[in-house]
């Protein structure tokens, strides 16, 4: 049976009504979370910053309390006061 021009239309304007989500629960989630870490403190920042931190936030599973560092970072070991000073020269001397 051959498909009228009519029964092609039909056919695909199903396929696009069966491809819609039945919920829109996914994006309400995603906005929930970018309400959370657009907060008015953080409310500067950089629209690629808060998509890298949803990101961050809808596909790393780990809690930060079980990160281990990698031994090459852990060589390292200096906080940023005294990389900022050794490379700048600052008043953080005491660090």
């Amino acid at each position: 049976m051959a498909e009228t021009p009519m029964c092609s239309k039909l056919l695909t304007f199903l396929r696009v009504l069966l491809a819609l989500l039945a919920s829109n629960a996914d994006n309400e989630h995603c906005f929930t979370i970018v309400r959370k870490i657009d907060t008015g403190e953080r409310s500067h920042l950089h629209h690629s910053t808060v998509g890298c931190l949803l990101y961050l936030k809808l596909n790393v599973d780990d809690k930060c309390h079980d990160f281990k560092p990698l031994d090459e970072l852990l060589k390292f070991n200096k906080s940023a006061v005294q990389l900022y000073s050794e490379e700048h020269g600052s008043l953080f001397l005491g660090y």
